[in-house]
């Protein structure tokens, strides 16, 4: 068994995210089954843990192994679920991790140019 000090901390690469979608009978809840099988579709080992709040509805842990943040970031950013995960809103929060959200939104821009309109398009 590893002693904690002969941990590599910067070799575990493990991204864990809250997704808060509300209640289904509430206007702009979102479906957590379309959520989860978007995400799946680009990380196919993601777990998924999903439970019921009284005050947030619908919650699902979402646990990735194997996957750098700006990666989730990148992605939640082009499939516009950034609205509901509670890891990037406190990313978005903090000041000292500007360059890690440029670095995901610069990800998102290459990795997934279909969700991004083309710059200065139609202007002259």
């Amino acid at each position: 068994m590893l002693k904690v000090e002969e941990i590599d901390r910067g070799t575990i690469k493990k991204v864990v995210d809250v997704i808060y979608c509300g209640n289904p009978w509430e206007e702009g809840s979102i479906n957590s089954f379309e959520f989860q099988k978007q995400v799946l579709e680009t990380f196919p080992n993601a777990i998924f843990r999903e439970e019921q709040t009284p005050y947030r509805g619908t919650q699902v842990l979402v646990t990735l192994n194997d996957v750098e943040e700006h990666e989730y970031y990148a992605w939640i950013i082009a499939y516009g679920w950034f609205e509901i995960s509670l890891k990037f809103r406190l990313l978005t929060m903090d000041k000292a991790k500007r360059e890690l959200f440029d670095k995901s939104l610069a990800l998102a821009q290459e990795k997934y140019p279909q969700f991004f309109k083309e710059k200065n398009k139609g202007a002259e």
